[in-house]
């Protein structure tokens, strides 16, 4: 069993996204300001996708440089040289403009896409086999190529557009939240955690969402209620710890020490020091989420700067962290040396409290120069009580058995206590749900986003520059300077407000909206200022009024569109009366299937919820929004009472109908007496029988289930015959069907068959009454 590090890395990576408590959202926003708390969490994920860039980039850029590295790993699988030839391409010119002006007709063109419930790259090339690309399963030969029909063209770079597109899906989850599930802010907050993972890279499903929340609610309180930040510090050292039990195969210190100078003793050193850094970096995180012995976060980086691999790593802020001797007592100082700011942490192994910070450093001796070295050759046995076996560290968590992935059986063990620390560690920073959304796929693809003009580098893409070309104005001139007011650095000339970028002037169109009652100024380029037909991008000025083009993806605000979802919006809503009307005329009609009658209004509920879902992506907040997601509630609600109506009544009873009915805990099965012996055309005959007994009504009988044997010690499970009768009909059989027939009628008792095991099995686990 192979753990796929790819979806835990991306979760990381994301763990640190806001919440609604560091936006500072209230419960009182929560109440009065639903939707537009939702638009102002999109917006700030947004934002946080993008990111700053750093000097690797912001998590925007890392993602898409993560998806091209696998691409190119997976790039080996490939046996025929031209479709490796056409990786090859978009590997070297992930901008699709570049790669069309580079190769002209013979560049692949890509796409995005979904398959197996998760999003994929399509790479296609005229005269040469499509393939599809998926994170967790490569590189495959793609056939259905009608499908692209479905598909989003990227125009521009390919892997940066991968990315957008779990970002998208990330944003329709968020849109999708129902304000009448979710309306306490811890509640919802958790729920939009839940919502904004960028889990689109891999197939999800409603099990391991359930799954997760589960195990999680295992957790200890300290660790369960920590911050993200803390959730993650842990989750990345049992990524560590998990890499050091699978490379040294689980072999643990045990001690006795070997002389360093041996081969076996040099290797027994090395995974000592390796085991003892890990545990103390373990401590110190622990006693700062369990708020004690005094550690901060300040704390817990010194001790993981000063237990590194290597010694020119072992620094924070460029100053080096040592272990220092006490001059007084057993133990060790940890940190910098005591000319330079603490916090220093004092290092006990053998008190009740091995780790705690001190503020003032005590009187110590000179530096160790290999600590871990010298504890070695000091003796292990005061330190092995610190080494907690990674079996011990889950079982402590309440974890051994939460493998994500199923069973685990692989040998040695060592393999599954690495699997389940990789778990842990996705669990940490992958939260679960108790209420999941349904699959996306079943709803209309919408994009939540205007990214037109988006990039996770500075530099525009081929395609945007040449649109940004086409908007430039006719005239060099620039206009007086303004220099003040929101405008300030930006040129007026004939009452137009112009930008020059690179000696190009362009427009500038300013518009005013409101989020969360802050009113916000944006400036947007234009063909022309008075009556503009085409837009780039928006532009905004840094902290010394030099004005930029702006690179981040925006919520969607379209404002044809968005009328025109409203519109359509309204004329649906207008529909639902209807519906239930037509709905109940069709459960009165005879033949008329109840779960064809739930489906039909569940086709109904997610035509509104779609409805709804096309007004939230076109950047709208109408209360049309909660009126239709109301009404989907009411007809999927009224589906299903009616479909539990028709099905406990119906007058032909089968075994799907005692298994929907078992499901939604509307009867219970009670068998009655024993076997009793009777007599059918002139054979003996035992007959065993069970109460269906309606829960919704007093427990009233609602059907009986006939069990037919040869002999009294015949097995439960092997009648001759076994079948469903109503209430009504229950003392009936041949002999009343024969004298229906004496006198002219047709009338005949209606048996249900019950031949298959699992139907048999419904009835025959029951115990008899005591």
């Amino acid at each position: 069993m192979m753990f796929d590090s790819f979806r835990l890395h991306v979760c990381q990576q994301f763990a640190l996204r806001p919440t609604l408590q560091s936006l500072g959202i209230s419960q009182t926003q929560v109440d009065q300001q639903y939707q537009d708390v939702l638009e102002h969490y999109a917006e700030q994920l947004i934002r946080f996708f993008a990111g700053p860039p750093a000097h690797r980039g912001g998590p925007w850029r890392q993602l898409a440089q993560s998806l091209a590295q696998r691409l190119r790993v997976a790039r080996r699988s490939l046996a025929q040289a031209s479709l490796r030839a056409m990786v090859d391409t978009v590997l070297d010119y992930p901008d699709s403009g570049a790669r069309d002006k580079r190769l002209g007709e013979r560049s692949p063109q890509v796409y995005v896409t979904t398959r197996y419930g998760c999003l994929a790259l399509v790479i296609s090339r005229d005269g040469d086999t499509p393939l599809v690309f998926t994170v967790s399963h490569g590189l495959e030969a793609f056939d259905d190529v009608p499908a692209l029909a479905d598909a989003e063209r990227l125009e521009h770079n390919v892997f940066e557009g991968w990315a957008l597109a779990a970002l998208d899906q990330a944003l329709l989850r968020v849109a999708r939240v129902d304000p009448s599930r979710f309306p306490v802010l811890d509640d919802l907050d958790r729920q939009l955690m839940w919502a904004s993972q960028l889990s689109g890279f891999v197939q999800t499903g409603r099990p391991q969402d359930n799954l997760r929340q589960e195990l999680e609610q295992q957790l200890p309180s300290w660790l369960k209620g920590a911050s993200p930040a803390w959730r993650l510090a842990y989750s990345q050292w049992l990524e560590t710890m998990a890499r050091f039990h699978e490379k040294s195969e689980g072999v643990g210190t045990r001690g006795p020490e070997l002389d360093v100078e041996t081969e076996a003793g040099a290797a027994a050193q090395v995974i000592f020091a390796r085991q003892l850094a890990l545990n103390l970096r373990r401590l110190t995180l622990e006693c700062c989420l369990q708020g004690r012995c005094n550690v901060t976060y300040e704390g817990y980086r010194v001790m993981r700067a000063a237990v590194k691999v290597y010694k020119n790593q072992r620094r924070l802020r460029g100053v080096a962290m040592t272990f220092r001797p006490l001059a007084q007592g057993s133990g060790y100082l940890v940190g910098s040396s005591t000319g330079t700011p603490g916090p220093w942490l004092v290092v006990r192994p053998e008190a009740s409290e091995v780790i705690e910070q001190v503020e003032t450093a005590p009187q110590v001796r000179a530096s160790l120069i290999d600590p871990f070295m010298t504890f070695y050759r000091a003796g292990i046995t005061r330190w092995l009580p610190l080494l907690e076996h990674p079996l011990h560290t889950l079982a402590r968590l309440k974890q051994v058995g939460g493998n994500l992935e199923g069973d685990c059986e692989a040998t040695p063990t060592w393999k599954c206590e690495t699997h389940l620390l990789h778990n842990l560690a996705l669990l940490l920073v992958c939260t679960g749900a108790e209420s999941p959304v349904d699959a996306l796929d079943t709803l209309p693809r919408v994009k939540r986003m205007d990214s037109d003009w988006a990039g996770a580098s500075g530099d525009l893409s081929v395609v945007q520059d040449r649109r940004l070309q086409a908007l430039r104005r006719p005239s060099s001139a620039l206009g007086q300077l303004i220099q003040s007011g929101v405008h300030k650095g930006l040129h007026l000339l004939d009452d137009a407000v112009v930008y020059n970028k690179d000696e190009n002037h362009f427009n500038v169109l300013s518009n005013n909206r409101v989020s969360l009652n802050i009113n916000i100024i944006e400036h947007q380029l234009v063909d022309t200022a008075q009556q503009p037909t085409q837009f780039g991008p928006h532009v905004a000025p840094d902290a010394r009024d030099h004005w930029q083009l702006q690179r981040t993806p925006r919520v969607r605000r379209d404002l044809a569109r968005l009328n025109s979802a409203v519109r359509a919006g309204n004329t649906l809503s207008a529909t639902a009366p209807a519906l239930l009307r037509d709905a109940s005329r069709q459960a009165q009609t005879p033949g008329a299937l109840p779960v064809d009658v739930e489906e039909r209004l569940e086709r109904s509920a997610r035509s509104f919820e779609a409805a709804a879902l096309n007004i939230r992506a076109s950047g709208g907040n109408d209360p049309q929004v909660d009126v239709l997601y109301s009404q989907a509630r009411q007809l999927r609600d009224y589906g299903s009472a009616l479909r539990m109506d028709m099905t406990r009544h119906t007058a032909r009873p089968t075994v799907g109908d005692m298994v929907y009915l078992l499901e939604q805990n509307a009867i219970r099965i009670r068998r009655l007496n024993g076997r009793v012996k009777e007599t059918i055309d002139g054979r003996e005959d035992y007959l065993q029988e069970y109460e269906v007994q309606d829960l919704t009504d007093a427990s009233k009988p609602l059907w009986y289930a006939h069990f037919h044997y040869p002999t009294l010690q015949m097995a439960d499970d092997q009648p001759t015959k076994a079948h469903l009768k109503t209430a009504a009909q229950r003392r009936l059989g041949r002999v009343f069907e024969q004298s229906e027939r004496a006198a002219g009628r047709s009338t005949q008792v209606y048996r249900g068959p019950i031949t298959n095991a699992a139907g048999r099995e419904l009835f025959v686990k029951v115990k008899s009454p005591t």
